[in-house]
């Protein structure tokens, strides 16, 4: 890249970070967005001890540390220090990288706070000392990651789906909408069908378990009153699955297969009344848009993110777009394979482009103007 190396980029999830160098086709690191440290280090680090963990190296039940945190909710930085740490972890243990002057691609969401651009600069900047850095939101990544310019991005992450209508690379801001369910909500409302089953999760690590479950069996029904009730009649083509726990306790899933991710399309189903599907809301998202994009919208509908991974969501959502919209629109909904590291994806194609430090911040402009600077560069 005209005399620096590779850029670093990094997909700040609430979830799950994930990180590699500019032109790898996929991340080659991926891990849990967690931090648990020492709850008292004063006499710890005299010693050189190890007074917090990152990561994979996370375990709840270790003893003297606090519970895992995540320092990113919806995308937004909660927590300064504990986002350094996970970048650290990053940097030092899964990449094993130098920050000093490099280029840094970071993610962030449409809408991103003030606040957390500020804390993401300031800390990579004056912390790890890197010579430029880009913020990128994940919707324009991820649909430049699809071979799309123009579109409309459906991201379910850890805590919310985000629906933005993207034009020429840049989100729409009067067009996004947001629904408060991700990830964690289906665990959650996963685990109630379960347990409404008959079948007792009680303990925190089987709780925990449920999340490995969904991702495993988990899947979005075409028909979904029809198989629900089909389920419940014992039908022959729809069988139940037994699944063991590490204590030998097992448990029968049956229709809570299609329950849980049924709640991006019906949140009432867990009690969500008066909140509109993720279709819905995607139609609400391109009725706000200019009508001269309207037709490219319609048959550009990207999903991604790590909660979009359910089988059956992507023609799902195309017979439920083709209900909603006037017929002359041809409706096209499209799903990759790799979309649950679309954004990173997208980063990594940006980045490693000749013109990339171009479209950086540069140390010596922060340094005369301060974190300020992202907003003026990024809208």
């Amino acid at each position: 890249m005209q005399g620096h190396p590779r850029a670093i980029v990094i997909d700040n999830g609430s979830h799950t970070i994930r990180g590699g160098l500019s032109g790898e086709k996929t991340p080659s690191a991926v891990f849990p967005s967690l931090i648990s440290r020492r709850r008292d280090t004063s006499a710890f680090i005299a010693q050189g001890q190890i007074d917090w963990y990152a990561g994979e190296e996370v375990d709840e039940s270790r003893i003297g540390f606090s519970p895992p945190r995540h320092p990113v909710d919806n995308g937004i930085i909660t927590n300064a220090d504990d986002m350094e740490l996970l970048w650290k972890y990053l940097f030092d243990k899964k990449l094993q990288c130098d920050t000093e002057d490099s280029s840094i691609l970071l993610t962030e969401p449409a809408l991103n706070s003030k606040g957390s651009r500020e804390k993401a600069a300031t800390a990579l900047f004056e912390y790890f000392n890197i010579g430029a850095l880009n913020l990128s939101t994940q919707e324009s990544l991820a649909l430049c990651a699809s071979g799309r310019n123009t579109g409309l991005i459906v991201d379910s992450g850890l805590y919310s789906t985000r629906i933005v209508p993207i034009y020429e690379g840049l989100a729409l801001r009067h067009g996004i909408q947001r629904l408060d369910i991700g990830g964690q909500q289906m665990t959650d409302y996963f685990i109630q069908t379960l347990q409404d089953s008959g079948n007792g999760l009680e303990t925190r690590r089987e709780r925990a378990l449920a999340a490995n479950i969904k991702e495993e069996y988990c899947y979005v029904a075409q028909g979904f009153e029809g198989e629900a009730r089909a389920f419940q009649e014992g039908h022959s083509l729809l069988t139940e699955t037994g699944y063991t726990l590490v204590d030998g306790k097992r448990i029968t899933v049956g229709k809570e297969k299609v329950l849980a991710p049924e709640v991006l399309f019906q949140p009432h189903l867990m009690g969500l009344n008066g909140e509109a599907g993720i279709q819905h809301l995607a139609a609400a998202s391109i009725a706000k848009s200019d009508v001269s994009i309207k037709d490219n919208l319609y048959g550009n509908i990207v999903l991604a993110g790590g909660s979009s991974m359910f089988p059956g969501i992507e023609s799902r959502m195309q017979a439920e777009m083709t209900r909603l919209f006037p017929s002359p629109a041809k409706v096209g909904v499209h799903a990759s394979a790799e979309r649950k590291h679309s954004a990173w994806i997208g980063g990594a194609m940006l980045s490693s482009l000749s013109t990339f430090r171009s479209m950086c911040i540069l140390a010596a402009e922060y340094d005369e103007i301060g974190p300020g600077i992202v907003h003026r560069r990024f809208l």
